[in-house]
């Protein structure tokens, strides 16, 4: 048998395994040299043994292993070569003629032949040194065709060979650009920037569209990361495959390098997609992006700082993998995702340290909060250690060890930094010659908000430190300067310094109402600084607050004059606007509206705190008739909307004040603009959800009947209120007012109604308007109706639309 017969016999010991393919490559390259002035005969063989591998299936094992010969084979050709410089000119290798016969059988009418065509040429594009210009364009013109190919397998072996071909092309025109910006030529021939940018830009509409997963996948890890793929690639962390989300977040972020050189909105949203994944492996993958890889990234370069300036000193032991645990790295890697805006109740900043102080232990045993702390706070380190206590609430073996390394604050001592830190926040807000930094203000604000969060997780059975705590939080409430927020942390902390029973809720009332009468008085005696300002100008008589100066009557004037102003004739009020010029009397009106505003805040959060029925607290029914009341008939939207929204809680702890006041809502609903409607909405479904069960039981003094005509009268607003409305339906129905198959089945086998059977025909009713009438949200109204009747039937309860007795 010659050499050339024997080559045969060496392809198909390679079809058997993968083991022996380097033994197999070194006879083969016997045979070739042997045949050296017959090498055309040899190559024609070896063509031949390739296309025989074309017509294998992708699922044998023979037809990979016959692949990974090929490659094996010519890999070593092309090693051999360049190590003795012998480049073989006009493409006469066997790579390149190899690639020259099997491009026909690319576009083979079978899939079979097409897909291990494209696979061979595929791989051998990774290992070629050089190729023919015209070649080379065959290649890609084909390869290009076979991305849009209607088998997978086959777009996965196209777009993997041209992302590798793009990236040496993105390459060679890079260095060309620099070649010609230097000789002060033109930049680029264009119509080869024309061709690679259509190649680019042809893989980036793959990487959006395609429908299999594994194609988007490959182009991924394949696609060379340059600033106009970048926002491509990172668009994949919200890809509807799990797994190219995984692939993103552990295998290309860390090939993108050091994560500061993203914009910080794509940090976020890489942070934000990642760990709110409903995928856990996705989630994992962004936990342990933050935590190991960006965290690292910070402090190694802390650290090789510090090297450069300690050079000489010993090196401290490290975990293998890790650097030192750095306070510093983590304060600037905070500062890195904008914890200012990341750290709010709606960011990605508490979810991400949650994760954060469950993954590095060695943080966790590392961070100190002494005086020192506490007095130089950023906003970087108050969210790091409102993060480090709110993970201790939630765990208690982490709460256990802080405890017993004492990291967890004197009340006492806490009261006292945080009183510095809201004193400042009043500094930064009061009224000064110049304006303040918002810059500045906004993160004094955060460092508050941030401490007051801590609060909540303090124990107060320490009398002093609670005693502290109460008197310091009851003092700054009454201050009408305070922020919004700032001012709800400080009710519900306040709530948590009383006690939990009855008589704690109480005094709760109590001091949150005494501090809405404070806030209100400061009109009072801005009104009364004025006229001190008029007797030291010529005046002979002080002129004292009456009792038409109250909130009341301080709302009337602007809104409508009550029949009392009315008989009693202009009041002071009236005479100081009188004396005003416009601009003080605009002035005045928006400073009594958002002291106004102030004190509907506060008891809106106080109601959202507390359980008590206004029937059984006198307080509760007094705030009610002289602070909301008269809000919700003020001619001021903001404060109007403000007012119903407190109307909407207290009708949650009232059965008779959620009856009394429904029309209103209903009213408001017409009448009111978007926000309004759906404000409403929900609060009539809340109303009904929670007096239900008294309703039900004839325990309670709420209706007994359910009206869905406002929400069937909702569908014919706009799709946002339709949605809204939609949404209540489906909440009233998973609540229990809509049972399916209410039909029972009496002993003779006769139907009989059932109770609820009028509320089912009500919702039936509600469901089929708004499947008729299109309303936004309608398929949710039926998945829900298809999930209760799937519940009652596996249960056993309903059988084929009837109710079993």
């Amino acid at each position: 048998m010659s050499s050339i017969e024997r080559i045969a016999d060496i392809f198909a010991d390679a079809q058997d395994t993968s083991i022996n393919h380097k033994s197999l490559t070194k006879r083969l390259r016997k045979i070739e040299a042997k045949n050296e002035n017959n090498r055309s005969s040899f190559e024609e063989q070896v063509k031949k043994c390739a296309i025989r591998c074309l017509e294998v299936a992708k699922s044998e094992k023979a037809g990979q292993n016959i692949v990974r010969f090929i490659c094996t084979y010519c890999a070593a050709t092309q090693n051999e070569e360049q190590e003795n410089e012998e480049q073989e000119e006009d493409g006469t290798n066997i790579t390149n003629q190899i690639m020259i016969v099997l491009l026909p059988y690319m576009s083979a009418k079978d899939k079979v032949v097409r897909y291990r065509a494209t696979q061979i040429v595929s791989q051998l594009m990774g290992i070629v040194q050089e190729i023919e210009d015209e070649l080379y364009q065959a290649i890609r013109h084909e390869l290009g065709k076979r991305v849009r190919d209607k088998v997978p397998a086959i777009r996965l072996e196209a777009v993997c060979a041209l992302g590798r071909l793009l990236e040496n092309e993105m390459d060679e025109e890079a260095q060309a650009a620099d070649q010609e910006r230097d000789e002060d030529e033109e930049m680029l021939d264009e119509d080869d920037e024309r061709e690679s940018t259509g190649l680019l830009d042809k893989l980036l509409d793959v990487l959006q569209n395609d429908t299999n997963a594994e194609v988007r996948k490959a182009l991924l890890l394949n696609l060379p990361i340059e600033p106009k793929t970048l926002p491509y690639l990172l668009e994949r962390a919200r890809d509807k495959d799990a797994g190219v989300r995984v692939k993103l977040y552990s295998k290309l972020m860390p090939n993108l390098g050091d994560f500061r050189h993203l914009s910080l909105s794509m940090r976020e949203k890489l942070l934000r997609w990642g760990l709110r994944d409903r995928d856990e492996r996705v989630r994992k993958s962004a936990a342990k992006m933050f935590s190991t890889m960006w965290i690292e990234q910070i402090a190694k370069t802390l650290q090789q700082t510090d090297a450069d300036v300690e050079e000489g000193q010993p090196k401290k032991k490290k975990q293998v993998g890790y650097y030192e645990p750095d306070v510093a790295a983590l304060v600037e890697l905070l500062e890195r995702i904008d914890i200012l805006n990341a750290g709010q109740d709606d960011g990605v900043g508490p979810e991400a340290m949650r994760e954060f102080w469950s993954l590095r232990p060695d943080y966790f045993d590392t961070v100190t909060f002494d005086d020192t702390f506490w007095t130089d706070l950023s906003a970087e380190s108050a969210f790091m250690a409102r993060s480090f206590y709110d993970h201790c609430s939630q765990n208690e073996a982490a709460q256990s060890k802080a405890e017993e390394d004492q990291k967890f604050p004197e009340v006492t001592r806490f009261g006292f930094h945080l009183q510095r830190e809201l004193n400042r926040v009043l500094e930064l807000r009061g009224t000064t010659s110049e304006e303040p930094d918002e810059e500045t203000l906004a993160e004094q604000e955060f460092i508050a908000e941030q401490l007051l969060h801590i609060a909540h997780t303090l124990d107060y059975t320490d009398e002093i430190g609670r005693r502290k705590m109460f008197s310091l939080l009851r003092q700054m409430l009454s201050m009408s300067d305070l922020p919004e927020e700032i001012t709800k942390l400080t009710i519900e902390t306040l709530r948590l310094t009383c006690t939990s029973d009855l008589a704690g809720e109480k005094e709760f009332i109590a001091i949150v109402q005494e501090a809405i009468a404070e806030v209100h008085d400061t009109l009072n005696d801005d009104n009364q600084d004025e006229e001190t300002d008029d007797n030291d100008n010529g005046t002979n008589r002080a002129t004292t607050p009456t009792d038409s100066d109250s909130f009341v009557s301080a709302h009337s004037e602007l809104s409508v004059q009550t029949d009392r102003t009315a008989r009693q004739g202009p009041s002071a009020q009236d005479k100081r606007l009188a004396k005003m010029t416009p601009e003080e009397q605009e002035q005045y009106h928006l400073r009594t509206l958002l002291i106004q505003l102030k004190c509907l805040h506060i008891a809106h959060t106080m109601l959202q705190n507390i359980t008590s029925d206004f029937s059984s607290n006198v307080s509760l029914e007094t705030m009610l008739n002289t602070l909301i009341i008269p809000a919700i008939q003020s001619r001021e939207a903001p404060l109007r909307e403000r007012a119903i929204e407190c109307l909407g809680l207290a009708c949650l702890l009232s059965p008779s004040l959620a009856r009394d006041n429904k029309e209103m809502f209903v009213y408001c609903m017409r009448k009111g603009h978007e926000e309004l409607r759906m404000q409403c909405l929900k609060i009539l479904c809340d109303c009904a959800v929670t007096h239900h069960s008294r309703d039900k039981d004839g325990d309670g003094d709420g209706d007994q009947g359910l009206d869905l005509a406002p929400f069937v009268e909702a569908f014919g607003y706009s799709p946002e209120v339709q949605l809204c409305a939609t949404t209540c339906i489906a909440k009233l129905m998973m609540c229990g007012f809509y049972k399916p198959g209410a039909k029972s089945v009496d002993v003779d086998g006769q139907e009989q109604e059932e109770e609820g059977d009028e509320a089912v025909e009500i919702f039936e009713n509600a469901i089929e308007e708004a499947a008729q009438s299109g309303t936004k949200g309608h398929e949710l109204l039926a998945k829900v109706k298809a999930a209760l009747v799937a519940d009652e039937r596996g249960r056993g309860v309903i059988e084929e639309g009837r109710r079993q007795s």
